[in-house]
């Protein structure tokens, strides 16, 4: 055990030198005694009286113990630790929470913060060791994410704004499968439905954390009056002189608007900007008081209706 001694011993000759002389009472006696605190293997050289020279070698082992090496893991994460060194038969841990086992070689650790776990071992002939091992967690970087929602042509275009802080890498995927990995990536999803988003983020010692987003899309129908006017007045005083529906901006250029007369000729017609007419057609004419027929064309919805034009 450490702490103890024992007592080499020599024959053979009438002179001895012992080696390494450290832990040692005597290097130059048959017979010294030796206190190692760790094994030791001891060489003696003997000399007889016809100057022969011989040497041979004991090694004195001495119960100890040793365990992993210090460890740095993510929080959240698990290491195994383990007794090396001398068999014990008596294992004990501490401290003892976060620990799959407290009294086996190789329990499993899963500290919640930064923790040193010390094993005292103990083996059958009552000889007992500590070692020690500090388990150092590291916090991942928390994502933190904004979001911008915006009306397009094909769907709903959705900003994510990344404040993550102390991260050095993205990965996103996206309810459809496809995968980003900016930092604040702008993804497109189809209008009236739901849109997931899963952010992982790690920092450079490779500790990540996960965020799940989700919420509703834009609705299709909702980007546009849904009461457009049925009469109007083009008479220049200021009030209601025209006939408009109000778009999302996002959708204005996959937008068109015609008006036809009550024989079915085109009147008017705009592509790819605001629906607004003034009731003149287009070389500046106005079109006489009566009811017109419009058509608009929202990316390939129709939406039809009249409208009456009084001066």
């Amino acid at each position: 055990c450490k702490g103890d001694s024992v007592q080499l011993e020599a024959s053979g000759g009438v002179s001895y030198s012992w080696s390494p002389i450290q832990t040692l009472s005597s290097n130059s006696i048959s017979d010294p005694f030796a206190f190692p605190l760790t094994t030791t293997e001891y060489t003696v050289v003997g000399t007889d009286a016809n100057g022969c020279v011989n040497d041979s070698v004991v090694t004195v082992e001495v119960f100890e113990v040793t365990t992993i090496p210090d460890t740095t893991i993510c929080l959240g994460e698990s290491v195994a630790l383990s007794v090396q060194g001398s068999p014990g038969n008596v294992y004990l841990w501490s401290p003892t929470n976060n620990l799959s086992s407290f009294t086996i070689a190789n329990p499993i650790a899963t500290p919640s913060s930064t923790t040193t776990y010390v094993v005292s071992v103990t083996d059958v002939a009552g000889c007992q060791d500590q070692a020690n091992v500090t388990i150092t967690t590291l916090s991942a970087p928390q994502p933190n994410v904004t979001t911008t929602i915006e009306a397009d042509c094909e769907g709903t275009t959705i900003s994510f704004q990344n404040n993550t802080t102390n991260a050095s890498s993205y990965t996103w995927t996206f309810g459809d499968g496809t995968n980003s990995y900016e930092e604040s990536p702008t993804h497109l999803f189809n209008y009236d439905g739901t849109y997931s988003a899963v952010l992982v983020t790690t920092d450079p010692s490779g500790c990540n954390d996960t965020l799940t987003l989700f919420g509703n899309t834009l609705v299709f129908s909702e980007l546009f009056s849904a009461d457009p006017p049925n009469v109007f007045t083009p008479n220049g005083d200021g009030d209601n002189d025209l006939f408009e529906v109000a778009l999302n901006p996002g959708i204005e250029e996959c937008t068109s608007f015609v008006v036809f007369n009550r024989w079915g000729q085109l009147i008017f017609e705009s592509d790819g900007s605001s629906i607004s007419w003034d009731g003149k057609k287009a070389n500046g004419s106005k079109v006489p008081e009566g009811t017109y027929f419009y058509i608009i064309d929202l990316n390939g919805v129709f939406y039809k209706g009249t409208m009456a034009i009084f001066r």
